[in-house]
């Protein structure tokens, strides 16, 4: 008799153990852990210390922009826009910076000295038949005209 006991008692103890099993994995919810959160950016426009205008002599006028930029510590240039009304054309030129608080890796050794100046080519989009043009970059203005 103590045989069939046994393993009755074996069939038991294993049908408990499966059920406590299933049960404890249902309850198991599974977490995907974010990764790290990607610091806030912060946005500004440069100071645009000149502007140069190049024409193409080809059919129809191209027009291009250079913008010498003062560009703070770590920072890079965002996405250039540019909007149109009439013969002005309004160009943006962000800084865009990821940096909050003291940011060791990306200070500048003599910032007051040496400041970190890009130069930033645009291509103006659209028609520009002959005329006087005011192109604005960061809000500083430069005039050209197409023969």
């Amino acid at each position: 008799m103590r045989a069939p006991l046994r393993r009755f008692r074996t069939r038991v103890t294993g049908g408990i153990a499966a059920v406590l099993f299933l049960a404890l994995a249902g309850c198991h919810t599974s977490e995907v852990t974010p990764g790290p959160t990607p610091p806030p950016t912060r946005t500004t426009l440069p100071q645009v210390r000149a502007i140069s205008i190049a024409t193409t002599e080809s059919f129809p006028v191209g027009v291009a922009v250079l913008a010498s930029v003062v560009l703070p510590d770590c920072t890079t240039i965002g996405t250039i826009t540019q909007s149109r009304s009439r013969n002005i054309i309004d160009v943006t030129i962000p800084a865009v910076s990821t940096a909050t608080g003291p940011v060791w890796g990306c200070l500048s050794v003599s910032p007051i000295i040496t400041p970190t100046v890009r130069v930033v080519s645009v291509t103006l989009q659209g028609a520009f038949p002959p005329a006087d043009y005011v192109v604005r970059v960061n809000g500083v203005a430069q005039g050209f005209h197409v023969d």
